[in-house]
Formats: C-alpha cells, structure tokens, sequence
C-alpha cells in the first residue's frame, strides 16, 4: 500500500462517516433523503446488509454526500454490482465492485461499501453520468466523455485492454453532451447534434465510435440504451429505436403521442408522455410492461392502464424491472427476485404497478440491474421529465440570442461559435426555434413544429447587429458545409414520411435568413440560394409534393410571403444575369406550385409573384412569338422543351400582359388578313385582291339596329381582323378615333333600361343582367363580343360592369364582397347579419332560406333551398344563407335567367376573344384592360408630353395651356383627355403609358383633337384666359368626326 492510499483512505472513511451523520439530520429535518432497496450483496446501496444482502423495501442510505439542504445528489447510475453518484457541484461518486475497475478509482482493486469520490483531474466538471453491467461512463461540462470499466467488448472504445482502472477519455467523440449505456455498449449524443455507437452491437464488437447517419438531420434530445438496443428522442416528442428486436423492444413502427423521456431496459421499452402517460413494449415475461400480462414479446407499445389515473412524472428501468412517480409515490412492476419493486416482500414478478406505500414526497427516481434509488424532497412541480437534468445539442432561439447580445461586444466570440454550431448541423438546426408548448410535438406534414415566428425574430436580430455581415459570413459557409454539402437528395428513400418532416423543417426557417433575398452578393446565388432551391426540389420530388404543399398551405401569411419573396429575389437575379435556363426552370416550378396554392388558399396577393423588371430586361413579345412557332413541337421531357417565360404566365404583371394580349392580336389579325388570299394561291397562282380589314358603316342616330345587323351577317373570321368603323355622313378616317367613339356610344346605347337587358343599382350605379326574360337572349351574346371586340382591338369602353362580370370571365367564384360593390345596400346587410355575434339571429333579423328579387317592377319570391320558406336564418346556418344568397342574387336569378343571360355573354366573348392569355389575368386587371382606370397622375401626364415645331414646354403657349389645364376641375380634365384620346379613362400601366403630342396652329383657331394619334392641335396664344375658354368650348362638344 503506498502513502498516497494510507493517506486516502482514512480521509474518505470520516467523509463517509460525516455524510452518515448529516444525512441522519436531513431526514429529521424534512430535508432531500436518498433511499435504495434492491440487491446490496457487493455494497451497490452504499450500505452493508448482513445475510443475503438484499433490500426489500426503501431505506434512507446515509452515506451520500449531503449539504445543509440535504443529499447532493443529483444524478446515479447503476450497473450489476456497482453505482456511480453524480453531485449537483459536478463531482463523481461511486460505490459497490470493482473487478474490472468500473468505479474508477486510482488504484484501487476492491469494491467498498462506502460512497467514494472519482478521482478527475482538476477543474473537471460532470454532468451526465450512465452505467453499463460492468462499465461506467460520464460527460464533462466542456464536452468530453469518460468511459472506464469492463473493456472486453470495447465499451470503453480501447482496443488493447480488457479493463480501464480510471476514467478514460473517448477522444473520437468531442462536444459530447449525453451518454447512454446498454450492458456492453455506449451510445452518445454531440453538441451537433450526432449519435455514435459503440461496444456490444447487434453481435458485433465495434472499437471506435461509429455515427448513426440519420440523426445527422434530425434533432435529437435524449438516448438511451439497453442490452442490444437503442433509443432516441427527437425535440417533437418522436421515439426512435433501433437494435435488436427478437421481444419487440424496438416496437412496431407505431408512434406515441408527446413522448417527453425515454428508457431502456434490458431488453424492453418505456416511454412517458407530456401528459404523464407511461407506455412499455418488449420482453414482458416478468411483468416488466405493466399491462397484467406475462408475455415473452410485446412488440405494440402499451398503455400502463393501472397508472391512467395518476400523471406519471418520472420512470427508471432496471434491467427486468420499471419504477414510476405519480404525484410523489413510487409505483414498481417487472421481476422482484432481488426486492428491487421495494414492496417490502419478495416474489417472482409483479405484473401491474404496487404502490411502494413507505414514500409519498418522491421527485426523482433512479434503476439499473436490480437496483432501485429514490430522493425525497419537497414537491414544486408534476411536470412529466427525466429524473436527471440533460444536455441537449445546440438549439437556437430569440431569447437564447438575446441573451448572448445581451452579454455586449466582448462576447462576439461567442456569438460565432453558437452560430457555428447550430448552422453547421441541420440536426441543430430542425431543433432550433421550438415551441415551449404542446404545438412542438408531432412534427409531421401537418404540422411543422417549430415557431417561425421565434426564426423570424431571431434572425432579424442577427440582420439589425451591427456585425450583421460577419455573422451572416459564417452561417453561410456553416450552411454550405454542415447542410447543403451532399444533402440535394437526403436520404429520403430510407426514410418515413414522419422522418422526413423531421429532416426538412428547416426549409421553412431559412427563408428568413437576411442573405436569403440577396443572391446578387458575392457567392450568395451559388452557395446559398441554389442549394436551397435543390433542397426544396429534392423534397418535392421524393415526397411526391405533398409535404411542401402541406406545409405552405398552413403557414401563417408573413412565413408564406418570406418564401415567395426569396424565390422571386432569386429569379430577378436569373434574369438579370442571364443565368442557365434550367436553374430559372427549377426555381418557376416551385413558384409555380407556391402560387396555385395561394390562388387556392387565398394565401397572398397574385402581384407578390410578379416580376416587375421583366419587360425592361427582356424582350416579352419576342418570347411570346418564339413560344407560338415552338407550340406545335413541345416536348414532355423538360430537358429537351425550350424555354418560355410565356410557360410562367404568375411572373406577368397587367402591363406585361396586356403587352402579350396585344401581340397576339396583332399576330392574330396578321394571319386573319392573310388567310384568305393564301388560300386561293393553289388554285389560281395569283394572290387576290382581299379585305384585310374588318369594316363596317352604322348611323349615329341607329347604331344599335345597324351593328346588330352587320354582325348577323358577318362571318366569324372577320371578327379577327383589324376593326374599321365609319360612320355615315361623316368624312373622319379610322385611324383609332373613330372606333373608340363607336364603341363609346354603343355601349351607351345596349345599356340603357329600355332595352331590358341590364339593369342600373341606383347606389353604386353599376349595370348587372336583368333576369327578364326577353326571349331572344341573342343580343347578350352580341354585347359579350362587342366586349371582346374592344379588348381585341385595344380600345378602352366605358363599360359600368363591377368586378363581378370579370370574376365569371375568368371562372373564379363570386362572393359577398362582389354583392357589396353592386348592391351596397343588400351586401351591407347581408354584412351585418355576418357580423351579428349574438345567437338570437333568428329573432333579430327574422330571415327565412326565402328571398324577393325585383324583375322590372314586381316581387318574385324565391326559395334558396328546398322548403326554405319555412327554413329560418340562424346563428348555425346563415354562412349558407348568405352563400346561397350571392348565388341567386348575381348568377341564377329567378328561373335561372341571369345564369342563362351570364352564359350567352362568356359564350360571345370567347368567340372572338379565344386568347389563352385572357385567363393569365387576374379579374381586377381584366376589368382595367377593358375599362381602363382612373388613377390620375396629372404631373406625369404633363411631363410625358412632347412638343413638335416651335413648341417646347418653356414656350409661352404651352404655359398658357398647361396653366388653363390645371385650373379645370377633374370632371373637365377626364372630359379634356375625352376630347383628345376618345377616352377619360386610363390604359393599363397608367399615366406614364400616356404620351400626347401638341403641335402649334395659328392663334385664331380652336384646339384641334386627332384621337387616333393623341396629337394636340394647339393655337399659338399666350393669353391663359382665353386659352382656357377655348378648352373649354371643345371638351364640351367632342362629338362627331371630321376631316380636319
């Protein structure tokens, strides 16, 4: 014996002696108290028990290192013969046999009866500890891990030694912050988030740590081991298991509900659910699964029902026996051949829960082997966790970021190194930005689990510090090497679909990630955008689309949009930088699939998705004609099918469509005009002498009964051409001018009362179908391609249709707010009974499924539903009332004319408007293409107008005029731009796509219009009085057309 263990063992024996006295006080104090029972022949207790040496019912071990609250202990592990003590100041403790140096004391060959410290080195903090059947390990603060003990299956990862006397370093596994050990095996958990096995697995002997490649993605926060199989939980409450399963220890597949802790013992399964529900499965032929049952296999986990009544708040696992907590007292069931159940007796196997009656203050309980600990202490909550505090791999959230800015500059180092961690690894990373409530349970396609709004928050802090670019320097490269490095496709072919939520949560983070939207910085478009937009493809493509789609179909609108955004920053950069057509096609897809879902969803307006710089970087209408020729040779395979933009029509905003629609047109009357004259080449080798316009004459003071008369006998091709009007009498040549008046007074003419086709809202002065059953529902057709004529012909018709009209155009479903903007009165009402939070609607409003609609001066009763006389409105069913409402009121009428007259109209205009890119359009840009808007911007207009001769805007003249102009009130303004246009409206793009030209006239005469050309003829007069008075003659008096 040297001097040093003459010297060491006294001291420890009065320690022991000491921490007996002082636990002695504890108890007598009410204070933390630890009790074991169980098998004690090899002193495993931390006491002698003479005779068979074993402990049947709890006894209050004395010998624990206790201060003036009590025992210290915050954590023990226990092997077949031997128990390893953790104290709350991070020292290590053990007690029991020592043949293979499983208590890792310097020196020592024999066991003890006594509790004695670990010798570490100093500074050394633990704060994990775990036991194997002859082995022990431990976790220190800073990461490293300790194994030492039996080594003959390499659980101690040292391949030239049978036993390690001493705690020896794991130098394969840094970072370390769990351990978890199974007889002969090790499992442990790293800071980022890995899994490593070793020792004892599945028949093998495996010497280094090797990593269990799937968690590399998925968070997980505990393990635990048993004799040849593993266990592990995620963040969102999900058990993974793996190893052998010859008992059904590995389960079956199926998945528990908000498991917060698991563990293993030998060869079975116990989980415990946030509700304090406790689960078992596997090797149950001693009771050890608490169902009542002995059964070798039990592969389906099952609820322990004896404890359904009590919130079960702790669990251990021996190795054939499992100890619950439920509102402080101890429950025991499995194989009680020891006195490990602590009933107090001995027996072969209890098969449901005993209540251990001696203790009722219970918070914290420990099993390994046939041993069993408990530490009694008041009570403060019954939260369902495990017994011992544990480390989890880095996770980032608002408040842990706040609390690291928090700690000023000196702590930038820090900082880093948290981002480092967490972005390096996409296990950290899907772990980061949890609920701390129920919603961080059941990650799945329906539900994300993680808070958004917590990434949103957190990495808008990271975006707002003043070191904004260094940090976002790390985490991309972090990101490119951790998550995107060799992760375009994942492993998704071995993995569930449970599995890839858990893998792909991320995605959903990222987007707000301040570089996410700045592709066009440094590398950002190479290094980080694209490798997310493959990720998001990958995902699509080996989930068949359905967990994006899920998932973006339930996000919140600000997490929606943040993704569109970066994608839309990504393709604005593509086109910017002319980048390769394929990449452009994988971001456009999912675009694509983003925007149906929003158009579906009603998720974010259709113009988040417009690419506004488009026509200015590129040529759409050379696209277009490109996309027309390719048309009659598409190919399946994307990669071989040409590119259009035209293919992505979500991109266009009404500017750039309206462009497209006119390029059809014009290519549309081109091929109109020529049709016929190529036609008769074959036959007489001569090109006739063809029309290639549409012309038709009308009286001013006839123009319905002429038009209607012209169009019956017109073929349908010639609605295809370039549309000319003349007027009779009137010596004016159609260059424009003359079509935008005859559209102007046909409108006015077909929507007047008289005719019973439309009728006026005197509120809201908009015209809607009459319902009156005229008959002849011809002329309906009519109006519908004189509409499309206009659009056709890109003349602006004053046409006083609300939105409604355009919504049944392009098919979209019409709804309360399209009653609101014809019938203010009605929808206002319908409103109010929406908005009614009362019950008594039924009383109140007094409405029955019955409704009274006007045809030209009667009441018509109409039912919505069948009996809905005698159905009244209440508080459940006035949705459907309202719904039903709508439909009746603005798309059936009574006998279903309105549906009839609506039917008639589309089926005119897609006679003549049979454009694909009409359903590019959205309704509010279809009703502007066609009505124009009044979105007056006078100044634009003023500085958009060019000058010829001696005009220029500094001339006296144009002062003049642009004085006289502003002083006219609006209505004569609109009527001025009447005058010289033929309309008062604005085309789409507004005022700066309007460019009149004024031109200089002598000063005698009046201001001359030439609509077709918005040319100005203006007198050369300086005198803003008078040049005013002479505007104002002639905007009052603009109609008819003469040669000028």
């Amino acid at each position: 014996m040297t001097s040093r263990d003459v010297l060491l063992l006294p001291r420890i024996h009065d320690d022991g002696l000491m921490f007996a006295f002082l636990g002695e006080q504890a108890a007598r104090m009410g204070k933390r108290c630890l009790y074991a029972w169980g098998l004690a022949e090899e002193g495993q207790l931390g006491m002698r028990i003479p005779g068979s040496g074993l402990i049947t019912s709890p006894q209050q071990i004395f010998g624990a290192p206790v201060d003036e609250f009590g025992v210290t202990i915050s954590s023990i592990a226990c092997g077949e013969k031997h128990t390893i003590m953790l104290t709350a100041d991070g020292k290590l403790w053990s007690v029991g046999a020592n043949e293979c140096g499983q208590l890792g004391r310097s020196g020592a060959q024999h066991g003890s009866f006594t509790i004695y410290p670990v010798e570490m080195n100093v500074g050394t903090k633990i704060i994990q500890i775990e036991a194997g059947q002859y082995h022990s390990a431990a976790v220190a603060e800073d990461g490293r891990l300790f194994v030492w003990g039996r080594n003959a299956e390499l659980q101690c990862a040292r391949r030239n030694s049978n036993v390690v006397n001493k705690p020896s370093r794991v130098t394969e596994i840094t970072e370390a912050v769990q351990v978890a050990c199974g007889a002969n095996n090790c499992v442990a958990l790293q800071q980022s988030g890995n899994v490593y096995v070793w020792g004892a697995v599945l028949g093998k002997h495996v010497s280094l740590p090797t990593i269990v490649s799937i968690f590399s993605k998925i968070p997980i926060v505990q393990i635990s081991a048993g004799d040849d199989h593993f266990g592990a939980l995620t963040s969102s409450g999900y058990l993974y298991t793996w190893g052998r399963n010859e008992y059904g220890q590995c389960g079956n597949g199926s998945q528990l509900d908000c498991t917060v802790h698991i563990c293993c013992g030998s060869n079975h399964t116990v989980a415990l659910t946030k509700d304090g529900r406790l689960f078992a499965f596997g090797y149950n032929s001693f009771g050890q699964c608490g169902n009542g049952k002995r059964e070798e296999s039990q592969a389906d986990p099952q609820l322990v029902a004896e404890l359904l009544g009590s919130h079960v708040t702790k669990v251990a696992c021996g190795r054939l026996h499992t100890v619950a907590v439920a509102s402080g007292r101890i429950y025991s069931f499995g194989l009680n051949s020891n006195g490990q159940l602590g009933t107090g007796r001995l027996s072969s196997t209890i098969i449901t829960p005993q209540l251990v009656c001696e203790l009722n203050k219970i918070t914290t309980i420990f099993a390994g082997y046939d041993q069993t600990f408990a530490i009694e202490a008041p009570i403060t909550d019954l939260m369902s966790s495990p017994s011992a505090s544990l480390e989890t791999p880095k996770f980032l959230s608002m408040s842990r970021l706040r609390q690291l800015f928090a700690d000023g500059s000196d702590n930038k180092l820090d900082i880093m190194g948290e981002l480092e961690s967490v972005f390096s690894s996409m296990a950290c990373f899907n772990g980061s930005f949890a609920y701390t409530d129920d919603r961080r349970f059941h990650c799945s396609a329906s539900n994300i689990a993680m808070n958004l709004d917590d990434a949103m928050y957190t990495f808008n802090m990271i975006a707002n510090h003043q070191d904004a670019d260094r940090f976002g320097e790390i985490i991309v490269d972090c990101l490119k090497m951790g998550v995107f490095e060799g992760n375009d496709h994942f492993i998704f072919n071995q993995c569930s679909p449970r599995e890839n939520a858990e893998v792909c949560k991320f995605l959903m983070a990222l987007p707000w990630f301040h570089e996410m939207v700045h592709p066009e910085k440094d590398d950002r478009y190479d290094s980080l955008f694209m490798p997310y937009v493959k990720l998001l493809t990958a995902v699509n493509r080996l989930t068949g689309t359905k967990l994006l789609r899920r998932w973006w179909t339930g996000l919140a609108t600000r997490h929606f949009n943040k993704i569109v955004q970066v994608l839309m920053a990504g393709v604005e950069y593509q086109v910017a930088e002319k980048k390769d057509n394929m990449d452009m096609v994988t971001v456009l897809k999912l675009l694509k699939q983003l925007y149906d879902l929003s158009q579906q969803f009603s998720k974010i307006p259709a113009d988040h998705f417009y690419l506004n710089s488009l026509m200015k970087k590129m040529d759409i209408r050379s696209d277009f004609f490109h996309w027309i020729t390719d048309g009659s040779s598409r190919e399946d395979d994307e990669l071989l099918k040409p590119f259009h933009f035209v293919d992505y029509p979500f991109l266009f905003n009404a500017e750039a469509k309206a462009a497209l629609l006119e390029a059809e047109a014009q290519f549309s009357m081109y091929r109109a005009a020529q049709e016929p004259s190529m036609a008769m080449i074959p036959f007489y080798g001569v090109t006739p002498v063809m029309n290639p316009t549409f012309n038709i004459e009308v009286r001013r003071n006839n123009i319905v009964e002429d038009t209607i008369s012209v169009f019956s006998h017109s073929n349908q091709k010639n609605f295809m051409k370039p549309l000319r009007v003349k007027f009779v009498g009137e010596e004016g040549q159609d260059e424009g001018g003359v079509r935008k008046e005859f559209f102007m007074l046909l409108f006015q003419q077909l929507l007047q009362s008289h005719y019973g086709m439309f009728i006026e809202d005197p509120d809201s002065h908009y015209v809607w179908f009459s319902g009156i059953d005229l008959g002849e529902q011809e002329n309906f057709k009519l109006v519908g391609r004189l509409c499309a004529l206009a659009v056709y012909n890109a003349i602006l018709v004053d046409f006083p249709f609300p939105l409604a009209l355009y919504k049944k155009l392009l098919g979209h479903k019409l709804t309360l707010d399209d009653l609101m903007m014809l019938h203010p009165t009605e929808g206002r009402s319908l409103q109010a009974l929406m908005d009614y939070e009362e019950t008594d609607e039924e009383d109140v409003f007094a409405l029955s499924f019955q409704i009274s609609i006007d045809v030209w001066g009667q009441a018509v009763d109409v039912e919505l539903k069948p009996g809905g006389k005698d159905i009244p409105v209440t508080h459940e069913n006035k949705a459907e009332f309202v719904r039903l409402y709508v439909e009746r009121r603005l798309e059936l009428g009574v006998n279903e004319q309105v549906k009839n007259q609506i039917g008639q109209f589309i089926s005119g205009f897609k006679s003549v408007m049979t454009s694909k890119i009409i359903d590019f359009f959205q309704p509010h840009e279809l009703m502007e293409l066609i009505v124009g808007n009044e979105n007056y911007d006078w100044e634009i207009f003023k500085k958009n107008t060019q000058y010829k001769g001696e005009y220029n805007k500094d001339h006296p003249a144009v002062k003049a005029f642009w004085d006289a102009f502003f002083e006219l009130d609006v209505d004569q303004r609109k009527k001025f731009l009447l005058f010289l246009m033929g309309s008062a409206r604005i085309p789409v793009g507004g005022m700066e796509k309007l460019a009149i030209v004024v031109q200089p006239i002598p000063d005698h005469l009046y201001p001359v219009a030439h609509t077709c050309f918005n040319l100005l003829d203006l007198p050369n007069l300086a005198d803003k009085k008078e040049m005013k008075r002479r505007l104002q003659m002639c905007i009052e008096h603009t109609e008819g057309f003469t040669l000028v």
